[in-house]
């Protein structure tokens, strides 16, 4: 367990409004946002049940908190909760890209959410980190320029929206840290 865990298990154990404390300890340890704090909050059902029941019944103590919700609600999340999450709070709430942005970031992860499930022969419940890998993420962009023949421009924003997609899950799980940082490295084609 983490200093983070410990300090929640204390402040569980002791009645202390666990959400007001979450700034002290975002503070405490150095991060400039709550997300980074989340990182250390790695928290299971099973071990934790008191401190998570407390994260959800208490109310959130300021409005930044309560727009990215409670830091339970967000971790421990299967992929398609955190894409729930990515769509409905970060990409609609928090992002401040535009309408047409927007769109079109939705639509690379669908399009990738579908590619993936029919290629791998699988369900969109079944898909984490490791659906996110460098190899997958290239052969789908290579199938929307060979196969569906989009441009180098259409394909460069596919690839940023899964990037953004990516970026969003890493803060949320860690687990997607790897797969943020390689799909990351693919290259943006030239237009022609």
């Amino acid at each position: 367990m983490t200093f983070a865990v410990h300090s929640l298990q204390r402040l569980t154990e002791n009645a202390i409004d666990v959400n007001a404390y979450l700034y002290y300890l975002q503070t405490y340890m150095g991060h400039a946002s709550l997300r980074e704090t989340q990182d250390y909050l790695w928290l299971t059902g099973e071990s934790f049940r008191p401190i998570l029941e407390r994260m959800e019944n208490c109310a959130p103590s300021s409005r930044r908190f309560s727009r990215k919700r409670s830091v339970t609600r967000i971790m421990n999340k299967s992929f398609t909760g955190i894409l729930s999450d990515y769509v409905l709070i970060h990409v609609k709430g928090e992002a401040g890209q535009s309408g047409a942005t927007l769109r079109s970031y939705y639509t690379a992860i669908d399009q990738y959410t579908e590619w993936y499930t029919r290629t791998h022969k699988t369900k969109p419940e079944a898909m984490d980190a490791s659906s996110f890998a460098k190899d997958d993420v290239r052969a789908f962009l290579n199938h929307l320029e060979d196969d569906n023949r989009v441009s180098a421009s259409t394909r460069n924003l596919r690839r940023a929206g899964i990037v953004s997609f990516l970026e969003f899950a890493r803060q949320v799980s860690p687990v997607y840290t790897q797969a943020y940082l390689d799909v990351r490295s693919i290259k943006a084609k030239k237009s022609a």
